[in-house]
């Protein structure tokens, strides 16, 4: 008993899904972004933001800290919402001649993110 052969449609879209993912990952190096050269190295802060509406009002507040140890800065920004969410971002990155991240760290926590 011989089958005949339909048509697919799937493999059609299936065909073209593989093809962009393929096209993504095989992206050429020249694409990637430029490193950004250290013109002066970045030194220790720390500061406290205010977060505003587009009306001007107050929602929240935030701190930034970074500090320097050898060749690596450590940055921290915390914003604290009224409605109780948080935004914590870290990250290291060293400077030598360019800047370049070593760890990147994203807590996004409450009702203001999804």
């Amino acid at each position: 008993m011989m089958h005949h052969l339909r048509p697919r449609p799937w493999r059609a879209s299936f065909l073209a899904v593989l093809a962009v993912i393929l096209t993504a990952l095989l992206v050429p190096a020249w694409a990637a972004a430029k490193a950004v050269a250290v013109s002066f190295a970045e030194g220790a802060a720390h500061g406290y933001l205010v977060v505003h509406d587009g009306s001007g009002e107050s929602i929240g507040h935030g701190e930034v800290l970074q500090t320097v140890r050898r060749n690596l800065v450590e940055s921290r920004l915390v914003f604290r919402f009224k409605d109780g969410s948080r935004f914590d971002e870290k990250t290291t990155f060293s400077q030598r001649r360019v800047f370049k991240l070593q760890k990147y760290r994203l807590i996004q926590r409450g009702p203001s993110f999804p």
